[in-house]
């Protein structure tokens, strides 16, 4: 159980008190609103610099770990790709923990949640103003963990509110499954 995908790094003008988020998850709960995620934002707040940074989220019926930065790692460089991965532990001495990682580990957190079967696997833009443009978002190689294999993701429902727009990329290994770029705002 888990979801693997490289994301861009993109840097747009982000108004006062807003975020753009690109991040992975696998959803937990839809009616309880449970889910892992790891990705990375950008915000412009009284408290928050205007700075790219990696975060992650763990919430659950074990509680909630909203909206946390990995410590001590200055983030993304705009223009660059990153992996990110959510995966299931599978330990019997730590049933319901999952591992959160940049890169293939180089940034790693773990969670422990309830429930901690996911229902649903995800890779989205996200902004809190419609005025933030993410031209150039773009997500690649999205895999889903089988077991013992990663294998590409093998269907997709794309979702864009206006003034937001999302274009899947036609590859031969996946149809147009596992990579798209997303654009709009202003």
């Amino acid at each position: 159980m888990g979801v693997n995908g490289k994301i861009y790094t993109i840097n747009p003008q982000v108004p006062a008190s807003t975020t753009m988020f690109q991040w992975v998850t696998v959803i937990l709960s839809y009616t309880y609103g449970y889910w892992l995620q790891v990705g990375y934002d950008k915000t412009n707040s009284l408290f928050h610099p205007t700075h790219i940074t990696y975060y992650w989220e763990c919430v659950s019926r074990r509680g909630s770990y909203t909206h946390r930065h990995f410590s001590g790692n200055p983030g993304p460089v705009a223009g660059s790709w990153h992996s990110y991965t959510i995966v299931y532990a599978q330990s019997s001495q730590f049933p319901e923990r999952w591992i959160l990682r940049v890169d293939f580990g180089t940034l790693q957190t773990t969670c422990d949640v309830y429930p901690y079967n996911p229902v649903d696997l995800q890779a989205f833009v996200e902004t809190t103003d419609s005025r933030i443009r993410i031209d150039g978002s773009h997500f690649k190689d999205l895999n889903r963990y089988a077991g013992r294999s990663w294998p590409y993701w093998d269907r997709h429902i794309a979702y864009a509110d206006n003034p937001y727009s999302v274009q899947p990329i036609r590859r031969v290994d996946c149809a147009d499954n596992c990579e798209f770029t997303a654009a709009g705002g202003g």
